[in-house]
């Protein structure tokens, strides 16, 4: 009996054995081959997460992961002991003793189940819920028993803290909130490391029921309360807090959250998540909060202000000087609809207006040009492919010969023009496109044209403030950076001696006090290199500082595009900046950036820039280039007289000036005196009164002529005129003079003409011509184009010019001409014959007739030019 007894527990004994083994092994197979290692999702979720940080650390942003959650990771020692110990007591009091699995707790809650008939407790360890958190499933039990073989394997993979510290960063809080350390910031405005004993036994009561607990949806707080004693009574009886903790943490109220999502320079942050992606986890940025909120406080302040002057949006930024870090950037008046707050005015396109300024005499100074370059600041038409174009300055107001300081510091518009004809449309474009204000286009430089100098093209103030930088950094062009660091050089585009004198003339408060005054908003008790910028019609208004420590842009204006009330860019952004710098730099004077060594100051006459001469009334200093030769001697100032004597380019503006009688001691060079032509006496031909408009050029070719006869006026004058002297015309041969497009010969057509001693004069009311003269034109050959090599310019109308006339009114073009030589007088033709002789500025008027016309201009000498309109 007792031998069959054993043979039986032997063979039972090997039956378990082999069960047991098919079971272990079974279990290893499942685990390792069936059931899905979940550590790497449980690591992947931890990090989807997007945390946009402050220079300091602080969390100005959050993003959301891929389910619209939020959430702040941190490591396990952030968190106290006392909410280790809420947890555990609340959601697995046996963790650190199980492998995944408590038969205990599931034991437990299988006996209420069926005593009561329903679920009382659940029985799920931290594992599974981690594992439930990170892969979500239906509540079934075939779901049970996957989580409870995925539990297993993860116990085996990861360690306890790791686990632990996975389902405090992910456990849910209420609402779209995972995590203690987000709901710590959230419900208590602080950080998870300083939770007391009865917000951490709050905080480990909510993953029960995220949505019937949760502090910001619920007005009774009983349920949560409840939840929140009993974990402290669990606590306390567990040895984790003593009976006097718990009794006064029992007394502690539970009040509703006042805390909010980090919401702090919204428009730096979207700004930031275009140009570098979603971040996955903390990233640091350059932004100063302290900073931040000064800029926004100084936008704000003057808001009514603005408003008043039709103004309804305005944005700026703050950059370091030196490293060129982005401490602060306002977008808008307010993240919100309002005025379209939405957009970040930082990174829209807005016309520049004057702003770009600057670089236009960077490049200048690289193309030989220095601070004391005289440029005359006079009237002058350009033609374009759309017409002509006719600048003129902000005051309405021409300011003769100014230095490239005056014109940069003033801020005038024909100035910039006439230098920017100088240097190129096209070297000026690609100098902004690498300074990375401008994108290249094809054919933009074309399209653009002069209007490049006065801002007409779109640009952003990141890429504007950017690029300032090239002027504190010796003219390199350093990135901009949106987090701390090295900063990168990204190329160097002028030299430092250019560099520094842009910052020392838009630095110098006397070099703009033409235009802009003193204005209290632009006093400062530190050296601050301004400039402003105001687009057509006033909609955007631009102004951009540079302290030893900052650069500083702001802009108003219209988000829609509406124009202001006048508001320019001094105006709308001088008393903004006062009130930024007052916080930003209080008190704070420091040293100006080094001048380079190979400057120096030289001596300069004030009137044109040159070297003095003896007769020079105002010297003034001005910095040069030591490498450089010195400016050639003044040309305006050559003998012992009172008058400033200026080239012929002057001469309207010198007759302009005596025309509203301003007493002055300006006069061309060798005394010649301009005369305005509407008050000397002259008088037009009978024709139609019309009016007309010129419209787009198209080509006009010249008819051929085979023997032409033409009459040519010596002058029309009045009565009160007719006693003056002609021009002594140059002798002709006795055979017809052969002209020819490109012979020598047509550069002066004066040739055509006899002596007058041999003329016979037609005597007739108010005119005197010249008997006709046959001339003689090549079949092959085209009507010449007169002034080839002279000196004597046609500058308005335009060779090819096309006007379109229409029964109304009077019907008057100018005629107006432009020599950099001194000339006495010219002779305007229209078609050969003679219609006015002019004194400077060579300035006469012609009614307009049908037809295809040849307008010339000759001097006294060998200067001519010629050019075609046509009239419709």
């Amino acid at each position: 009996m007792l031998k069959f007894f054993f043979q039986r527990l032997k063979k039972i004994l090997i039956f378990f054995s082999v069960f047991l083994f098919i079971f272990f092994c079974g279990t290893y197979w499942v685990l390792n081959y069936i059931v899905p290692d979940i550590s790497p999702d449980i690591r992947a979720k931890l990090q989807d997460w997007g945390g946009i940080c402050s220079r300091d650390g602080e969390i100005i942003r959050l993003l959301p992961d891929y389910q619209g959650m939020f959430k702040v990771v941190r490591p396990v020692e952030k968190f106290p002991q006392a909410l280790i110990d809420a947890i555990i007591t609340a959601e697995d009091k046996r963790f650190f003793s199980h492998k995944g699995l408590d038969p205990m707790a599931m034991g437990r809650a299988f006996w209420q189940m069926i005593s009561t008939g329903k679920v009382i407790s659940g029985a799920s360890t931290i594992t599974q819920q981690l594992i439930r958190l990170t892969k979500p499933a239906p509540r079934t039990f075939a779901t049970k028993i996957r989580e409870i073989f995925m539990a297993i394997k993860l116990e085996g993979i990861l360690s306890k803290q790791e686990i632990l510290n996975a389902y405090l960063n992910l456990a849910p809080m209420g609402g779209n909130l995972q995590g203690a350390p987000l709901a710590s910031k959230i419900y208590f405005k602080k950080g998870v490391e300083a939770l007391t004993v009865p917000e951490a036994a709050l905080l480990a009561a909510i993953p029960q029921s995220p949505t019937r607990l949760n502090p910001k949806s619920r007005k009774d707080f009983t349920d949560l309360k409840k939840r929140r004693d009993l974990i402290l009574k669990g606590m306390a009886e567990n040895g984790k807090i003593s009976p006097e903790t718990y009794e006064l943490a029992l007394k502690m109220p539970i009040y509703r959250p006042l805390g909010k999502f980090p919401f702090i320079a919204p428009h730096f942050c979207d700004w930031f998540v275009r140009k570098n992606g979603k971040p996955r986890g903390e990233v640091i940025t350059s932004l100063d909060v302290s900073k931040q909120k000064l800029l926004e406080s100084s936008i704000q302040s003057h808001k009514g202000r603005l408003s008043q002057a039709g103004a309804f949006q305005a944005c700026g930024m703050v950059v370091n000087s030196e490293t060129m870090e982005i401490l602060a950037m306002s977008g808008s008046y307010a993240f919100n609809n309002i005025n379209l707050g939405f957009i970040n005015g930082c990174d829209s396109k807005r016309s520049g207006g004057s702003i770009l300024k600057p670089f236009l005499y960077a490049l200048a100074l690289e193309k030989g040009f220095f601070a004391g370059s005289s440029i005359p600041d006079t009237r002058q038409d350009f033609r374009t492919p759309d017409g002509d174009y006719m600048p003129s300055n902000s005051t309405r107001k021409y300011y003769g010969p100014v230095s490239i300081r005056s014109a940069l510091g003033n801020s005038l518009n024909i100035a910039a023009i006439k230098v920017l004809n100088a240097i190129g449309v096209r070297n000026f474009y690609d100098f902004l496109v690498e300074a990375g204000i401008l994108k290249s286009e094809k054919g933009a430089p074309d399209r653009l044209g002069l209007g490049l100098a006065i801002g007409n093209p779109e640009i952003t103030m990141v890429d504007l403030i950017q690029a300032y930088g090239l002027f504190t950094h010796g003219g390199e062009l350093v990135e901009l950076r949106s987090k701390p660091g090295q900063n990168e050089i990204v190329k160097k585009l002028v030299q430092p001696e250019s560099a520094y004198v842009i910052l020392d003339i838009l630095s110098d408060s006397s070099a703009r006090i033409l235009t802009f005054g003193n204005p209290r908003f632009f006093t400062f008790d530190k050296p601050v290199a301004l400039k402003t910028g105001t687009s057509t019609n006033y909609r955007d208004c631009w102004l951009v500082a540079i302290t030893r420590k900052h650069i500083i842009a702001f802009w108003v204006g219209n988000f829609d595009g509406k124009p202001t009330y006048g508001l320019s860019g001094a105006v709308a952004c001088g008393p903004t900046l006062k009130h930024l710098l007052t916080k930003l730099e209080p008190g704070e004077e420091g040293d100006w950036y080094k001048k380079p060594a190979t400057l120096q100051e030289i001596c300069v006459c004030g009137i044109s820039g040159g070297t003095p001469g003896p007769f020079c009334p105002g010297i003034t200093r001005e910095l040069y280039p030591i490498c450089a030769n010195r400016p050639p001697i003044c040309e305006f100032h050559t003998n012992s007289g009172s008058f400033h004597e200026l080239p012929m380019e002057y001469a309207e503006w010198i007759q302009k000036r005596h025309e509203i009688g301003i007493p002055d001691s300006f006069r061309l060079v060798q005394g010649i005196q301009p005369v305005n032509p509407l008050e000397s006496g002259f008088q037009f031909n009978d024709a139609p009164s019309v009016t007309f408009s010129r419209i787009p050029n198209k080509p006009v070719t010249a008819m051929p002529v085979f023997l032409a006869t033409i009459t040519i006026p010596v002058a029309t004058f009045t009565a009160t005129q007719a006693s003056m002297p002609v021009a002594t015309l140059p002798s002709l041969a006795s055979p017809p003079l052969v002209l020819s497009p490109n012979s020598a010969s047509t550069t002066v057509l004066a040739t055509a003409f006899s002596a007058v001693s041999s003329t016979t004069i037609v005597e007739q009311p108010h005119l005197r011509t010249v008997s006709s003269l046959p001339i003689l034109v090549r079949p092959e050959d085209s009507l010449p184009k007169i002034g080839g090599a002279a000196k004597l310019k046609i500058v308005s109308p335009h060779d090819g010019d096309r006007f379109v006339m229409a029964n109304g009114n009077e019907n008057l073009i100018m005629l107006k001409a432009f020599s950099d030589s001194p000339i006495p007088e010219v002779i305007w033709l229209v078609d050969g014959v003679e219609i006015s002789r002019c004194l400077p500025p060579f300035t006469s008027f012609w009614r307009l007739r049908k037809g295809v016309h040849q307008i010339s201009c000759i001097g006294t000498g060998d200067e001519s030019s010629q050019i075609e309109i046509e009239v419709e």
